[in-house]
């Protein structure tokens, strides 16, 4: 029998970005339950594949995919595979904080300007 190694989970500084932390995880073979995040969520699928059941949709993120999540939008997490999967995430509200918006409303007004529509809208636009 293969020895797996034991998951990792840790929060880690964003190089060059104050105050900015992410949630990278490691080897996860566990799901989570059903949760929110509070601001505009994103992260990157470093390995294996995530399922993940959101809106009434089971959606599957491959290594390279970037997962996104509006505030208090209901879903949960685990693994596709046996594997498991690594991926790492951060909210969008340290990172407007930490390139200068005053909130994150403040980076959804520029947000809306640069792209024409909202982080909300272009990620359901991505998933329907």
């Amino acid at each position: 029998m293969k020895h797996q190694p034991a998951p990792q989970v840790e929060y880690r500084a964003v190089r060059g970005v104050a105050g900015v932390e992410t949630l990278a995880a490691r080897g996860l073979r566990t799901g989570f339950d059903l949760h929110f995040h509070d601001t505009y969520s994103f992260g990157i699928i470093l390995s294996g594949v995530e399922r993940c059941d959101v809106r009434r949709s089971r959606q599957l993120f491959e290594p390279g995919t970037v997962p996104m999540f509006n505030p208090g939008e209901v879903h949960d997490g685990g693994p596709a595979t046996p594997e498991g999967w690594s991926y790492r995430m951060v909210p969008l509200a340290d990172v407007a904080s930490a390139c200068g918006y005053a909130d994150q409303s403040h980076l959804n007004r520029w947000f809306v300007r640069i792209h024409g529509t909202t982080p909300g809208r272009l990620r359901r636009a991505f998933f329907s």
